[in-house]
């Protein structure tokens, strides 16, 4: 039976980013379970880009209540999901996702978890405290992270930034601002 790897996706740029990497590994045969809320056009861009998702949950709001509870509801449903599949799922990935790290820590799932900031203190918290893999720019700082709860052996770092990720094909078009 075939592997997959799981990504969660929690806004539109991370359908972006993700999509060059599902790309390539389709083209060797590797399968993916996506999961997704409503949010952002995440699922417009989902449709545009032809990728096959499942929607759990939804975005629960801007107060700080309904997120924590958001953060457990999201992070229950999706470990719900994947407990149905656990024996396909390799290991997860996801930008930004504290609801996947949580979902797959309980669900002993590998998970790797990236950002390309130190600034959403609330989302890096959970995420690296579950997370088995920290993925990060080098130009942030990894003791931001260690302050934040990470192992330091959990960091990764990377040179360059996100958008060289989902742009690395990108050719302008030199007509454009005739």
């Amino acid at each position: 039976m075939a592997k997959w790897i799981w990504i969660d996706m929690t806004t539109g740029p991370h359908i972006l980013f993700f999509e060059p990497l599902i790309k390539m590994l389709e083209g060797e045969g590797v399968e993916f379970l996506i999961t997704v809320r409503p949010y952002q056009h995440s699922i417009e861009l989902l449709e545009q880009k032809k990728l096959d998702y499942r929607i759990i949950g939804k975005h629960y709001g801007k107060n700080e209540l309904r997120k924590a509870f958001g953060l457990f509801l999201r992070s229950f449903l999706l470990w719900k999901e994947i407990m149905k599949q656990k024996d396909q799922i390799s290991f997860s990935i996801t930008h930004d996702s504290p609801y996947c790290s949580i979902a797959s820590n309980f669900a002993g799932i590998h998970c790797l978890w990236t950002t390309d900031n130190d600034k959403a203190k609330y989302t890096i918290i959970p995420s690296v405290k579950f997370a088995d893999k920290v993925i990060i720019p080098k130009f942030v700082p990894k003791e931001n992270f260690v302050k934040m709860g990470t192992k330091e052996e959990k960091i990764i770092q990377y040179p360059g930034l996100k958008e060289e990720v989902y742009l690395w094909d990108f050719k302008p078009n030199k007509k454009y601002l005739e």
